[in-house]
């Protein structure tokens, strides 16, 4: 079976979708990331709380869950700090800078947030592997 090449720039367009799915989870909305998290049993997710999730059913359910807890999100710019694309496996190590209404709040909090995704080729598509959030401090 032949593989098809792939470009740093369609990497690049992956991780603008990656951006836009996340702007909708500080909506409140994790249909998208859960989309792009890859289908497959060995993810994980290194949450802001400091908890640690692995395999695709607690993964997708930890980040609904979470979702309920932002609403009026965006992001108001990513600093990418470091991206490496090889034909299986891709990462990327952002700044996430967050403006939304966490919990019951009306005012708007600002986060930034250190983000460190990893991405795996399957069946011709990128899907997250694993993503680990802390702040910046």
């Amino acid at each position: 079976m032949e593989r098809a090449i792939l470009s740093r720039d369609d990497f690049d367009e992956v991780v603008k979708e990656y951006n836009l799915a996340m702007s909708d989870f500080f909506k409140g909305n994790p249909d998208p990331i859960n989309k792009i998290f890859s289908s497959r049993d060995d993810i994980s997710l290194a949450q802001l709380s400091g908890s640690f999730v692995r395999g695709r059913k607690l993964v997708t359910e930890t980040a609904s869950f979470n979702a309920t807890k932002y609403r009026e999100g965006a992001y108001t710019r990513f600093e990418l700090l470091a991206k490496y694309v090889s034909p299986e496996l891709a990462y990327i190590v952002q700044i996430e800078h967050v403006k939304a209404k966490i919990g019951g709040s009306d005012e708007i909090s600002s986060l930034a947030l250190r983000v460190t995704s990893i991405f795996r080729r399957e069946e011709g598509a990128w899907k997250l592997l694993h993503r680990h959030v802390d702040n910046t401090v």
